[in-house]
């Protein structure tokens, strides 16, 4: 998988064996402002336990027991 964290990118594995598993890997490191969400971004993307479609066109990922759940929008196909 490859993604954007505000101003960084990551790249990762997913997984559906033994549920859903997100491995992140390699991230570029730019310091995105003090407002940016994006290290508990990635902290949860590291701890998805669950996730699937959401019965409406979008991709839904929770962490172990439902605690923290992650809704992520259809945006349509993506720029080339």
């Amino acid at each position: 998988l490859n993604g954007q964290a505000d101003c960084n990118s990551f790249t990762g594995v997913w997984s559906q064996q033994n549920g859903f598993t997100i491995k992140l890997g390699a991230s570029t490191l730019a310091y995105c402002g003090d407002a940016s969400l994006d290290q508990q971004y990635l902290a949860l993307l590291s701890n998805v336990a669950a996730g699937g479609p959401d019965g409406a066109g979008n991709l839904a990922l929770e962490t172990a027991g439902g605690a923290q759940r992650m809704l992520f929008k259809n945006g349509g196909a993506a720029p080339k």
